[in-house]
């Protein structure tokens, strides 16, 4: 079995702020990573779960992306602010691994909603294979 996965589910928080996943599968392993950046800085949290299925063909953890995502959206619209620690540590309390970062490069996200705050980012360009 080939490994696949893909990039989607683009959503508008707001603020300059968009939410997106990249999810995989192979063999017995499926996993998504959340991405939540502020299009105008590059700043960008990651949430990841990876789940695994035992011998009886059941998964290993209960941990789902939707999951991960209404921790994130119902965290941003209950607080007027907060910060990627904020965001990070909510999720990590229910067991998500997560990682921060700046993006130098503009996401196709950011490009969708919020074309006019790159900022000295990078554009996004579709990768050679799409066309």
């Amino acid at each position: 079995m080939e490994p696949h996965g893909g990039e989607g589910g683009y959503e508008n928080l707001g603020n300059k702020l968009v939410l997106y996943f990249v999810s995989f599968s192979y063999e017995e392993n499926v996993g998504e990573t959340l991405f939540l950046t502020r299009c105008s800085t590059g700043e960008t949290l990651s949430g990841k779960y990876r789940v695994k299925w035992n011998a009886q063909g059941n998964p290993t953890s209960s941990l789902s992306g939707e999951q991960m995502r209404q921790i994130v959206v119902d965290l941003v619209k209950a607080k007027e602010t907060y910060s990627f620690d904020d965001l990070g540590q909510a999720l990590e309390t229910q067991g998500y691994s997560t990682d921060f970062e700046v993006q130098t490069q503009e996401v196709c996200a950011c490009k969708l909603f919020y074309p006019n705050q790159r900022r000295g980012k990078e554009p996004f360009v579709l990768p050679d294979w799409v066309n």
